[in-house]
């Protein structure tokens, strides 16, 4: 059954607790505003997935800060709405804050769900080394010039054997000179 709410009551008593703020009062206030805090409570907790008790507590504290200062010009609930479009915003950036920060801190070392014996290192494993291909084609590019530098003839040979043997990726042969 819906609970009726007397705006006119909630406007007084927001009131009188901007004037005389006491435990009751809020109490009196928070008592009075239930309805529409329940209300709001599952439209943000069905935009974020927080849970609803969370949210009512969250915005049980945005009717006090809406209290203090309310003057009696306007209508309560609407200065309510206005707070907690602030709280709604915050919301939702503690939920992408929670998303971004679930899926960047997953450890490397951690196992993949889908794959026995396997982590996410696995996965990014660096299978080509450029460092160590320059490093080994220098390298037997100064021990050919040796030796070709002493067996002039062979060492002709093995440069046309190294040449028909390496290729690029894309299957064009080329030289290490």
């Amino acid at each position: 059954m819906a609970r009726i709410i007397d705006m006119t009551l909630i406007n007084k008593t927001a009131l009188m607790c901007d004037q005389d703020p006491s435990e009751e009062s809020l109490a009196r206030l928070l008592e009075l505003m239930a309805p529409v805090v329940e209300h709001t409570a599952r439209k943000y907790s069905r935009l974020t997935g927080l849970e609803l008790n969370l949210i009512i507590s969250e915005l049980e504290e945005v009717v006090w800060k809406a209290s203090v200062g309310y003057d009696g010009r306007s209508a309560f609930t609407q200065r309510f709405h206005t707070y907690a479009k602030d709280k709604e915003i915050d919301f939702i950036r503690y939920c992408n804050r929670l998303k971004r920060t679930l899926c960047t801190e997953v450890s490397m070392d951690a196992p993949l769900r889908s794959a026995e014996n396997l982590s996410y290192k696995n996965l990014f494993e660096d299978r080509f080394n450029l460092e160590e291909e320059v490093i080994a084609k220098v390298d037997i590019e100064k021990k050919l010039a040796g030796f070709t530098r002493t067996n002039e003839q062979f060492g002709k040979i093995l440069e046309l054997m190294l040449l028909e043997s390496v290729q690029e990726p894309n299957g064009t042969k080329y030289g290490i000179r």
